[in-house]
């Protein structure tokens, strides 16, 4: 897959040997060029600020064929189990108020992805960061992914983009 043209910055991916999901940050993101049929997962922060925030819908993917669609949802990087015990005022006012991810949310992110898989060889998740939101979601279609896929044999790598990419293992 066509890491060489990217700026050498850090990247995730799970891998075997018929698939991979990348993770990336936005800046690779939108540098990133499928070689072949990619499903883009793209993850929006609900309180960023389109003017001054880099990740944005506004912001485009390159342009190529290969992307065989180009999912985008939106929700913040918050956990609100951390507050609920502890501050049940807090909890409840960003439950109200900000946009988190929920089970409905997953859901409809597995059918989406489930809709196109048959047609990709790829998927590349990208969030603001490339570390929080993004690994969350390539963990979940990993775990969901491969009960229904044994053949896949996957392996986590993180690394560098450019050269060899080491292993780490994220369990």
């Amino acid at each position: 897959m066509g890491y060489s043209n990217l700026p050498c910055q850090t990247a995730s991916v799970c891998y075997s040997a018929s698939m991979k999901i990348w993770v990336l940050n936005y800046l690779l993101a939108q540098k990133f060029q499928p070689t072949e049929p990619t499903l883009a997962i793209r993850i929006f922060d609900p309180n960023a600020d389109a003017e001054k925030d880099g990740n944005s819908p506004a912001r485009k993917l390159v342009d190529s064929s290969l992307w065989v669609a180009q999912l985008e949802y939106c929700f913040a990087d918050i956990d609100l189990t951390l507050y609920e015990e502890e501050s049940p005022e807090t909890f409840h006012r960003l439950q109200r108020d900000e946009r988190c991810f929920d089970s409905l949310m997953a859901k409809r992110l597995i059918a989406d992805v489930t809709k196109h898989l048959s047609a990709v060889q790829h998927i590349m998740v990208h969030c603001n960061a490339g570390i929080s939101r993004s690994v969350a979601v390539a963990v979940g279609l990993y775990q969901r992914l491969k009960p229904q896929h044994p053949e896949w044999e996957w392996e986590w790598a993180r690394g560098r983009t450019k050269g060899l990419i080491k292993e780490e293992s994220f369990r």
